[in-house]
C-alpha cells in the first residue's frame, strides 16, 4: 500500500512538472509592439539616381586652333546673347587677311591688262578679216591674228579665276577671323571655364587638353537626369511624378514631372544592368542654388494607389520553405491578449508598408516587433505592449 502511494505521488509530480513546462513553453507573455490596422494610401514608385542639369546648356568648342589671347567671362558670370565670352589672338589672321589683299589687288591689276589685251587683239582680228577678205594678206597671216585672239580670250577668263579664288580666300579668313570671337548664344550663365588665357585650343578633336572652352547654362530651366533600370523600365510613363532629393540639401524634397525617356539604353559598365535615361523637369527648386552634376536621387511615383489595408513591412514573417516550394507569408495578430498566427496574401508596397489582400481587417491588432520577439513568438503566446512603445500599424 505504501508502494503503491508513493509511485501515485511520483506520477502526480511528473505530470504536474509536464503541465507547468507545457503552460510555460506555449503561454509564456512577451512585450511587443502592438499596432491597429487601418485602411493607408500605398504608393508604387520606381528608385532611380542621376544629377542635375539644365534644360538650355552647351558645351562651347573651338572651331579653329589658335592661342586664348584674353578671356572676357568669369565662373557664375550672366551673360546676354552677342556678349564676347572669349577671344583668339588674331595677329596670324590678320596678316593673312593683308597678304590676300594685296594679292586681290594684283589680281585685278594682271585681269585688268588681260582684258586690255584681249580688246586689243580682237580689233586686230577684225582688221587682218578685212584685209583678209580682200585678198591681201595670206590666210597663215589671218590664222596668227585667229589664234592671238583666242589666247587673249583665254588669259582673260583665267585672270578672271585667279581673282575670284583670292577673293574666296579672303572671305574665308575673314570667316575664320569671326569665329576667333566667341560670343554667347543665348541669355545664359557661364558655369564653367575649361580653358585658361594663353592656351592653345584644338578644333575637331573632343576629350584633349584646349579641346572645350566653356559651357553656358540657361540655369532658370533646371532638370534631374536619372538612370531607370531595365527591370522597372517599362513603369515609366512621361509626364509621371518624381520626388527628387538633392544630396547635397537633405531634408528639401523637390518635385517634377517625366518629360524624356530614352528609347536607347545607356553603354552598360562591365556586369551592370541596362540603364535608360529619363529627365525629370523640376517644377520649383525652391531657390536652393542647384549647380550642374549634383547627385541626386529620385522616386518616379508610378502610381499613386487606393487606400488599402496595410501594415508595416517589419510585421510581415515568411515560412521557411523547402527547395522549389512556395514561401506563405503570415503576421500575429493579437487576439483576447495573446499573438494568433494569420496567414496573408501580399499586394503591392512601398518602402514603408506592404498592403494586405486578405487576412487582416481594419482595427485588426497587430504585433509590429521588435524583430528578436517577432523571431520568437509562438502561436497563443501572451503579449502585452511595451510602455511607452505602442505603435500604430496604418
Amino acid at each position: 500500500m505504501q508502494m503503491k502511494w508513493r509511485v501515485l505521488t511520483a506520477v502526480a509530480v511528473l505530470a504536474s512538472i509536464y503541465s507547468l513546462s507545457t503552460c510555460s513553453s506555449r503561454g509564456r507573455t512577451r512585450e511587443a509592439d502592438i499596432g491597429t490596422v487601418q485602411p493607408r494610401l500605398v504608393r508604387t514608385t520606381v528608385l532611380a539616381s542621376g544629377e542635375v542639369a539644365f534644360v538650355n546648356s552647351v558645351d562651347l568648342r573651338p572651331e579653329i586652333t589658335g592661342v586664348v589671347s584674353q578671356i572676357a567671362v568669369r565662373t557664375g558670370q550672366n551673360v546676354h546673347k552677342g556678349d564676347v565670352l572669349l577671344t583668339f589672338d588674331p595677329s596670324t589672321l590678320q596678316a593673312e587677311l593683308r597678304q590676300q589683299s594685296a594679292n586681290i589687288a594684283a589680281q585685278k591689276a594682271s585681269l585688268a591688262r588681260s582684258r586690255a589685251a584681249r580688246e586689243h587683239a580682237q580689233r586686230q582680228r577684225e582688221r587682218s578679216a578685212a584685209v583678209y577678205a580682200r585678198k591681201v594678206i595670206s590666210r597663215d597671216s589671218f590664222d596668227q591674228t585667229e589664234t592671238a585672239a583666242e589666247l587673249a580670250e583665254f588669259d582673260a577668263l583665267v585672270a578672271e579665276q585667279n581673282l575670284a579664288l583670292a577673293e574666296a580666300q579672303r572671305d574665308r579668313t575673314e570667316e575664320i577671323l569671326n569665329k576667333s570671337v566667341i560670343r554667347a548664344p543665348f541669355d545664359g550663365q557661364v558655369i564653367d571655364i575649361a580653358i585658361k588665357q594663353g592656351e592653345t585650343a584644338v578644333a575637331g578633336i573632343t576629350n584633349v587638353a584646349g579641346s572645350q572652352l566653356l559651357t553656358l547654362a540657361d540655369t532658370s530651366g533646371v532638370v534631374a537626369e536619372i538612370a531607370v533600370d531595365e527591370m522597372d523600365v517599362g513603369k515609366v510613363r512621361l509626364d509621371q511624378v518624381v520626388e527628387i532629393d538633392v544630396v547635397a540639401f537633405p531634408g528639401r524634397r523637390l518635385r517634377g514631372r517625366v518629360v524624356e525617356l530614352d528609347l536607347s539604353a545607356q553603354s552598360r559598365q562591365n556586369s551592370e544592368s541596362l540603364k535608360y535615361r529619363a529627365v525629370a523637369r523640376i517644377d520649383d527648386t525652391q531657390e536652393l542654388p542647384l549647380r550642374k552634376r549634383m547627385t541626386v536621387r529620385a522616386e518616379v511615383v508610378v502610381s499613386s494607389g487606393e487606400s488599402d489595408v496595410a501594415v508595416p513591412l517589419r510585421a510581415i514573417l515568411t515560412d521557411a520553405a523547402a527547395s522549389g516550394e512556395e514561401k506563405h507569408s503570415y503576421v500575429y495578430a493579437v487576439v483576447g491578449g495573446r499573438a494568433r498566427k494569420k496567414p496573408v496574401q501580399l499586394g503591392r508596397s512601398d518602402d514603408e508598408y506592404q498592403v494586405i489582400r486578405s487576412g487582416l481587417a481594419p482595427d485588426d491588432k497587430l504585433v509590429l516587433g521588435p524583430y528578436q520577439v517577432l523571431r520568437q513568438l509562438q502561436d497563443g503566446d501572451g503579449v502585452i505592449a511595451r510602455p511607452a512603445a505602442t505603435q500604430e500599424g496604418g
